[in-house]
Protein backbone atom coordinates (compact mmCIF):
# COMPACT_ATOMS: atom_id res chain seq x y z
CA UNK A 1 0.00 0.00 0.00
CA UNK A 2 1.20 3.54 -0.94
CA UNK A 3 1.67 5.84 1.67
CA UNK A 4 0.76 10.07 1.00
CA UNK A 5 1.80 12.95 2.98
CA UNK A 6 0.01 15.90 2.66
CA UNK A 7 1.46 18.62 4.44
CA UNK A 8 -0.59 21.88 5.46
CA UNK A 9 -5.34 21.13 5.49
CA UNK A 10 -5.92 24.54 3.57
CA UNK A 11 -8.39 24.71 0.45
CA UNK A 12 -5.48 22.95 -1.73
CA UNK A 13 -4.52 20.02 0.70
CA UNK A 14 -8.82 19.62 1.49
CA UNK A 15 -8.67 19.21 -2.55
CA UNK A 16 -5.70 17.11 -2.62
CA UNK A 17 -7.08 14.72 -0.32
CA UNK A 18 -10.96 14.20 -2.21
CA UNK A 19 -9.33 13.53 -5.22
CA UNK A 20 -7.21 10.87 -3.76
CA UNK A 21 -10.07 9.61 -1.67
CA UNK A 22 -12.46 9.44 -4.54
CA UNK A 23 -9.50 7.59 -7.17
CA UNK A 24 -10.54 4.57 -5.84
CA UNK A 25 -6.62 3.55 -5.11
CA UNK A 26 -5.88 2.25 -1.75
CA UNK A 27 -3.69 4.18 -0.21
CA UNK A 28 -2.50 5.81 3.40
CA UNK A 29 -2.86 9.43 3.62
CA UNK A 30 -1.20 11.04 6.29
CA UNK A 31 -2.14 15.02 7.08
CA UNK A 32 0.36 17.77 8.80
CA UNK A 33 -0.60 21.05 9.45
CA UNK A 34 0.13 23.62 11.97
CA UNK A 35 -3.83 23.78 13.58
CA UNK A 36 -5.10 20.98 15.81
CA UNK A 37 -8.32 21.22 12.80
CA UNK A 38 -9.30 21.61 9.41
CA UNK A 39 -9.53 25.03 8.12
CA UNK A 40 -13.41 26.03 7.23
CA UNK A 41 -13.97 25.90 3.70
CA UNK A 42 -16.65 24.46 1.47
CA UNK A 43 -14.85 21.72 0.43
CA UNK A 44 -13.83 20.45 4.09
CA UNK A 45 -17.97 20.87 5.08
CA UNK A 46 -18.88 18.17 2.29
CA UNK A 47 -16.29 15.67 3.62
CA UNK A 48 -17.12 16.27 6.97
CA UNK A 49 -20.72 15.67 6.05
CA UNK A 50 -19.59 12.88 3.93
CA UNK A 51 -17.58 11.08 6.62
CA UNK A 52 -14.41 11.08 4.35
CA UNK A 53 -12.90 13.28 7.41
CA UNK A 54 -13.55 13.29 10.79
Amino acid sequence: MKKIVIIGSNHAGLAAINVIVNSGIEVELVVFDKNSNLSYLGCGTSLFVGKQVE
